[in-house]
């Protein structure tokens, strides 16, 4: 399950090696990024909205472990 959540967490980081990916955080930058590439489009209240759902961080950026946390949730893996 973790390898699946890491697989899926890396695709907002293109071109990183994998074995940093796990200590990045997603921030509002790169869930932009990600749903420009898909054609979606999203405000920045909207996203940090769904930062503020699963983030531990002050900052609320997501961490690996936030993500994997909020996969599981979402019965997503």
């Amino acid at each position: 399950m973790k390898d699946a959540c890491l697989e899926a967490y890396s695709l907002f980081f293109p071109g990183a090696p994998l074995e940093d990916v796990s200590t990045r955080r997603i921030t509002v930058q790169e869930i932009q990024q990600a749903a420009g590439t898909l054609g979606t489009k999203l405000t920045t209240v909207e996203i940090n909205e769904m930062l503020e759902m699963f983030s531990s961080s002050p900052d609320k950026s997501m961490a690996f472990d936030d993500f994997n946390r909020m996969m599981t949730v979402a019965k997503l893996v």
